[in-house]
């Protein structure tokens, strides 16, 4: 079982692998103004013209990275709330990480896991997996100590993946849960085997519902909690999660 270890502000995290790598290539374009025009030069403002008589031609290219036989956890996101009072839920803000800390998250609100294993003996494409969640203690960012009031709480959606990069388009779903602030993680996604090879993609930056609890005589100031989310063929969610 592998721990990815992701930082949280008021919910961050995050992983970065990607399946899939652009290249970066520089291309030099023709046209009626002559040869080796650079459109991909930032500091310039060249272009490749064409006429009745001449065409303008330019390249560029598409590349992919093909993968097989592995269980990845690609991208996970942060979670940034506007201002609450005591007692209140906070809503999602954006997804950037305001907790002061470097982390894996990414700001664009994406949780990405690649499945590209199958069963040539069964026919199944898709082995199946799970992912767990967990929140660590609520911390002020200004002092590094511990929140003294619990019940700081993670709420989030029914989330489900946009079958897009999937063998036959199929999806999965991230289940509704609150994960509260120092305590065990629950198991959100608890996908079976045959449920399509590629990418699975949840977006959580633009989903209704995502908040952040915020306990009853909380002092003012600014906290934010660690996550971890752990990607397992089979996870027990009560064994990782609090620290």
């Amino acid at each position: 079982m592998k721990m990815n270890k992701l930082f949280a502000s008021v919910a961050t995290a995050a992983v970065a692998l990607s399946a899939i790598a652009p290249a970066t290539i520089a291309n030099a374009a023709t046209g009626v103004n002559g040869d080796n025009i650079k459109l991909n030069d930032s500091n310039s403002d060249q272009v490749a013209e064409a006429n009745s008589g001449t065409n303008a031609v330019a390249n560029s290219y598409a590349s992919v990275n093909v993968v097989e036989d592995t269980l990845s956890l690609d991208r996970v996101p942060d979670f940034n709330f506007n201002p609450a009072v005591a007692g209140s839920d906070a809503v999602l803000k954006n997804n950037l990480n305001n907790s002061g800390k470097a982390a894996d998250g990414n700001k664009d609100g994406v949780l990405q896991i690649t499945d590209s294993r199958a069963d040539s003996s069964t026919g199944d494409e898709g082995l199946g997996f799970k992912l767990a969640l967990g929140m660590g203690k609520m911390n002020d960012t200004s002092t590094g100590s511990a929140a003294t009031n619990p019940g700081f709480a993670l709420n989030l959606p029914t989330v489900t993946s946009d079958g897009l990069s999937t063998v036959g388009h199929k999806t999965v779903t991230f289940g509704a849960n609150t994960i509260k602030a120092n305590d065990a993680a629950k198991t959100v996604i608890d996908a079976p085997k045959n449920e399509g090879k590629g990418n699975f993609v949840f977006n959580f930056q633009d989903q209704d519902g995502i908040t952040m609890t915020v306990p009853q005589n909380t002092p003012k100031g600014s906290y934010a909690a660690e996550l971890t989310w752990t990607l397992s063929t089979d996870v027990d969610p009560s064994t990782v999660g609090s620290n």
